[in-house]
């Protein structure tokens, strides 16, 4: 079972990605806002078993920021 959030730029603010769905704005609207809640969602469905994972738009395509596993929780950015 795969967990795979979004961190994408939607022109007014930053909102996550999951499943097809668009959440947020988060605080401010700000990319560190969006990809704070991506982590919190990701990191709880890590521990629920899911191999979970944050990625973040970035130019044409998606770059990872954040897995389940392999990074510290809270991160440290």
């Amino acid at each position: 079972m795969r967990a795979q959030y979004f961190v994408v730029d939607d022109g007014d603010a930053w909102r996550v990605l999951y499943e097809f769905k668009k959440y947020g704005p988060y605080g401010d609207g700000s990319r560190e806002q969006a990809l704070n809640a991506a982590v919190d969602s990701a990191h709880e469905a890590g521990e629920r078993g899911f191999e979970a994972e944050v990625l973040v738009a970035e130019g044409d395509g998606y770059r990872p920021a954040w897995k389940h596993g392999r990074d510290p929780y809270p991160p440290r950015w």
